[in-house]
């Protein structure tokens, strides 16, 4: 069996029985796989508030051709690779994540206390001497897992400080803690150093 053979049979595979977990509880599972990572994947989401999420993540090792999770334990600080040798023990460990990930979003919390605060740039920094370069850029970010979840409402915009020259960075952010806002200002002169950082930054996270 070539590498990659077993890695699209157990595809078609979980398209076939992924219907059936999702009719339990009539919330529908969506499944994506991705054959241009080193380790292809297979990533399975759920839509909660017209914005769909991911509860599960299972990965293929071309070369031992095997599928693997990785299960982070909090009371120990531990995390743990699952393998997975047929299609029955996938389906169970999918089912197991959707259930769980169901029930916190679903069940534990009220809708309102996932609603997020719509931010905008304060009054306090629309002064006469900025400038706004930049529409408001709203990122709606989700990370974490069934046991820990977070959410994190952002605003990004850009201006231009015609006093001094400055770049202007506005920076919002809301989580269920409560909000933060920052104002940083740039120099010309720290443009290129900033745009040459944020480059490495991507190229490292890229890898």
């Amino acid at each position: 069996m070539s590498g990659m053979e077993w890695f699209y049979r157990m595809e078609q595979a979980i398209k076939a029985r992924l219907p059936e977990i999702g009719e339990l509880e009539d919330i529908p599972i969506y499944f994506q796989s991705d054959t241009t990572e080193q380790h292809p994947s297979f990533s399975f989401l759920m839509e909660r508030n017209d914005e769909v999420v991911e509860f599960c993540y299972i990965q293929y090792d071309p070369i031992n051709q095997e599928f693997y999770a990785y299960e982070h334990d909090d009371d120990w600080d531990f995390t743990s690779k699952l393998l997975f040798y047929d299609l029955g023990h996938i389906m169970q460990y999918v089912e197991e994540m959707y259930t769980d990930f169901k029930d916190l979003l679903f069940n534990d919390l009220d809708d309102d206390e996932w609603a997020m605060e719509e931010i905008a740039v304060p009054e306090k920094f629309h002064n006469g001497a900025i400038r706004w370069l930049t529409n408001d850029k709203h990122l709606h970010i989700e990370t974490g897992n069934p046991d820990e979840h977070h959410e994190y409402s952002i605003l990004l915009k850009l201006g231009l400080d015609e006093e001094k020259g400055d770049a202007v960075l506005y920076r919002g952010v809301v989580t269920d803690e409560g909000k933060n806002e920052t104002l940083l200002r740039f120099k010309e002169d720290e443009i290129s150093y900033l745009i040459d950082m944020l480059e490495q930054y991507r190229e490292e996270i890229e890898h």
